[in-house]
């Protein structure tokens, strides 16, 4: 344990849940709204994708941090994270020749359980 840290209580991981969920919410109705309305722009486009990586890398992170994964588990959560940076990092490629990555209906192409902060 670090020094001068503490472990979460049930609370600390029920308000970081709720404010993941919040987060998520927030960016499924803004993406909604700005496309039924026809108001998507560049920035919004740019941006849309940085920030769902950065929300799934802090919740790995902190997990790591928390010591809830832990051992071979930060294997797999690295490979999360790598797996989102290279994607993004492919797709930002691919726009420089004009070609198009199309996104899944469902985000990132994973399955519903691997929406949850944890995956678990």
């Amino acid at each position: 344990m670090i020094e001068g840290s503490h472990q979460p209580k049930p609370i600390d991981y029920a308000l970081a849940f709720g404010l993941y969920c919040l987060m998520g919410i927030t960016d499924y109705f803004d993406g909604y709204v700005a496309r039924s309305r026809g108001i998507v722009s560049r920035l919004g486009v740019f941006l849309d994708p940085i920030a769902d990586k950065i929300m799934i890398a802090a919740v790995i992170l902190l997990l790591v941090f928390t010591r809830d994964i832990d051992g071979y588990h930060v294997i797999a959560a690295l490979m999360i994270l790598l797996r989102e940076i290279i994607v993004s990092g492919l797709r930002e490629f691919l726009a420089t020749l004009q070609v198009s990555m199309p996104v899944t209906s469902w985000p990132s192409g994973r399955p519903p359980f691997n929406w949850s902060p944890s995956g678990r």
